[in-house]
C-alpha cells in the first residue's frame, strides 16, 4: 500500500470513527444538584454515581456546590470525593494531601448517598455531607 492511499486510509478511519460519535448504549438523563459540607456548598471535587445497571458516571463539582451529569435512570449509589487544589509549583500526580472532606464518602457502595434517576421529570438532587 502507498503513502497516499494509507494516508487515505487512515482519513477515512479517522472520518468513520468521527461520525460514529457516542457508542450505542442506554439512554441517559439529566441530572443537577448540589453538595454541601457543614452547611456550606463544596467549593471542589467530583461526584460519581452508580447505577445498579450500567456504567457509571462522573462530573467536576463548580465553586458554587453545583454539578450536572447525565446516567441511566434508575436507583444510584453516589461517591462524593474532595481535596485541596495543588499549588501552582507541584505536579498533580507528585501531590498528596488530605481530603476536604470524611473518606466515607469516596465510595459510593458505602457512602451512604443514593439518588434515584427518573427518565421523565426534574432530576435535582442535593447532597448535604
Amino acid at each position: 500500500m502507498g503513502a497516499v492511499t494509507l494516508g487515505k486510509t487512515l482519513i477515512l478511519g479517522v472520518v468513520v470513527l468521527a461520525g460514529c460519535g457516542r457508542a450505542a448504549g442506554p439512554p441517559t438523563y439529566p441530572v443537577s444538584g448540589r453538595v454541601t459540607y457543614q452547611g456550606a456548598p463544596l467549593e471542589r471535587g467530583t461526584v460519581l454515581f452508580v447505577p445498579e445497571q450500567g456504567p457509571a458516571a462522573g462530573a467536576t463539582i463548580a465553586s458554587d456546590g453545583t454539578f450536572r451529569l447525565r446516567t441511566v435512570a434508575g436507583r444510584h449509589w453516589v461517591g462524593v470525593t474532595s481535596v485541596p487544589e495543588p499549588p501552582p509549583d507541584v505536579e498533580p500526580e507528585d501531590y498528596h494531601a488530605s481530603p476536604l472532606i470524611p473518606a466515607r464518602y469516596n465510595r459510593p457502595h458505602s457512602s451512604g448517598l443514593t439518588a434515584e434517576v427518573q427518565p421523565v421529570g426534574d432530576n435535582r438532587v442535593t447532597f448535604e455531607l
